[in-house]
């Protein structure tokens, strides 16, 4: 494992400790937990570095929705908030995505993702 001062990313930056420590398996990936809430299944990437909730889906014939955001995180940050519609992930469409293939997206961003919503 390289020490995080001397992890480099692809673009050929320095990648900040947490970038490191994620790509080093150090922080916590989010496993596919499905939480039933009635006519939504919720997701949660609140332990991870990006720091939100996800609920909804083409299954549940509603739009993709950040239903938690945890404060001081990178979806903070950004200017995410709670009740925010997610229309793309790393300018995929999200209108046709199941949570779980959401999820599965956002994971194989790794520590790079691009989130585009709507309030």
């Amino acid at each position: 494992v390289m020490p995080p001062d001397m992890a480099i990313s692809m673009r050929h930056t320095k990648l900040k400790a947490e970038e490191a420590a994620l790509l080093a398996g150090e922080l916590n990936k989010p496993s596919w937990e499905s939480k039933n809430e009635g006519i939504h299944e919720r997701v949660s990437f609140e332990d991870t570095i990006w720091g939100f909730d996800l609920a909804g889906g083409i299954f549940y014939k509603t739009p993709l929705r950040v239903t938690f955001v945890k404060p001081e995180s990178r979806a903070e940050k950004a200017g995410i908030r709670p009740g925010d519609k997610l229309l793309r992930i790393n300018d995929l469409d999200t209108s046709t995505l199941t949570i779980q293939q959401a999820h599965d997206i956002i994971v194989e961003s790794g520590i790079h993702l691009k989130l585009s919503v709507t309030s």
